[in-house]
């Protein structure tokens, strides 16, 4: 695998954390309510960030069509503030980061099952849906990112944990985040 990674990084530069997230094992982990799956990818000056949520706590609502208006309006608001890079992240001044992008996917079908629901249930409407959100900043200062503040708690505050999957071009490690324990540390 690391042959593969050194090869990759080599001649494909630049490739966005949707690309490495399967290579790497960091794929999602089923779906859960009030828990956000995160992850980080700092390659380069280049910093790679993706959060999947379930559709519960980012707009109230868990099936998808909305079933009105008020739902519809839950789930603009909740995608509008994760959007706000300023608003979920603080990253230190003397990294020097600018978001370059924001993207927002979804919903789509989780890929989790219960024991009782057939596993082609995820297409039909009403089934358990995610909300993908993925950011990518350019920092003049890379080495300055030993760590990242994230608001999320105070954003949605029935959320529970944020686990990140993180990786730099030296380590790769696990992350829990909780209300009282909101910030990334960065591996060295």
């Amino acid at each position: 695998m690391g042959r593969l990674l050194r090869h990759l990084k080599r001649h494909l530069r630049g490739l966005t954390l949707l690309v490495l997230t399967p290579m790497l094992g960091m794929t999602q982990q089923p779906h859960e309510h009030r828990i956000v799956a995160l992850n980080l990818a700092l390659e380069e000056r280049v910093l790679f960030v993706q959060m999947i949520w379930s559709l519960q706590d980012i707009a109230g609502f868990e099936h998808w069509p909305p079933n009105n208006d008020a739902e519809q309006d839950s789930f603009d608001s909740g995608v509008a503030v994760v959007s706000d890079p300023r608003s979920v992240f603080s990253l230190p001044p003397q990294a020097k980061c600018k978001i370059k992008d924001v993207d927002a996917e979804g919903p789509m079908p989780a890929d989790d099952h219960h024991e009782d629901e057939d596993p082609s249930s995820d297409a039909r409407p009403g089934a358990h849906v995610d909300v993908t959100i993925s950011y990518r900043f350019r920092c003049k200062a890379p080495a300055e990112l030993a760590e990242i503040r994230v608001h999320l708690f105070r954003l949605f505050p029935d959320l529970q944990a944020i686990r990140a999957n993180l990786i730099t071009d030296s380590a790769q490690t696990f992350q829990e985040l909780t209300f009282t324990e909101p910030v990334l540390f960065l591996p060295r």
